[in-house]
């Protein structure tokens, strides 16, 4: 007596079954159906004809899902990846005037592309006795991504004018937005830039968090 197999249905006849060439027409039938997963690379897609549309490619070099409508490539959309970065630059000290770009991350690598939404939060500090400013931006790929808005701190109290300040301030800056990621590894980079007070300013931590907000569909 046949028998079939769990996920296709594909008949197995028993050895005293009588030869049917209707079961394999059968079984081919159902294996046509289930076509698999199609590896290749975001170079070597194949080139296939309307009546495949539906199935799927994926692509080893990417990591990137793709379904053929028939005509065109539609990306299947996967979970959103989220990073999380604490950079400890030991207390870094900036000069007056200085415009340092900081590296978060050389290799944030993402298996999609798509936008992220970024939150950077830099701490701080200066002596209280005299003014000076600082502004903080965030780069992906080496472009600036803070919409024209950089954040700032400044420093303008003199040696304890409020009672029991400490004569070191130390304030927090932040910076988000979102920005277009790529295929692959992007940097995330922070550029700083003091003001031309008397006195140097210490950057003591940059934390870091991105979410992938959104994937392309292409």
């Amino acid at each position: 007596m046949a028998t079939y197999t769990t996920r296709l249905g594909l008949k197995k006849p028993a050895g005293v079954d009588p030869f049917l060439r209707q079961d394999f027409e059968d079984n081919w039938e159902a294996l046509d159906l289930a076509p698999g997963l199609h590896i290749c690379t975001s170079g070597s897609r194949p080139s296939w004809a309307a009546a495949l549309a539906g199935r799927c490619i994926l692509e080893t070099d990417t990591g990137s899902i793709y379904r053929w409508t028939g005509s065109t490539w539609h990306q299947v959309k996967q979970s959103p990846n989220g990073w999380n970065y604490l950079n400890n630059w030991a207390n870094e000290t900036v000069s007056p005037g200085a415009t340092p770009t900081k590296t978060i991350v050389a290799t944030l690598n993402s298996s999609t592309p798509g936008n992220i939404f970024f939150v950077c939060a830099s701490s701080v500090q200066y002596p209280r006795g005299s003014v000076q400013e600082i502004y903080q931006g965030f780069q992906v790929n080496d472009v600036n991504r803070h919409n024209g808005e950089r954040s700032m701190a400044r420093w303008a109290i003199p040696t304890g004018s409020i009672p029991g300040s400490p004569d070191n301030n130390v304030q927090e800056i932040v910076v988000m937005g979102s920005s277009p990621i790529n295929v692959g590894n992007n940097s995330l980079k922070v550029p700083f830039e003091v003001g031309n007070g008397a006195n140097a300013v210490t950057i003591r931590y940059t934390r870091t968090i991105v979410w992938m907000v959104n994937t392309s569909n292409q």
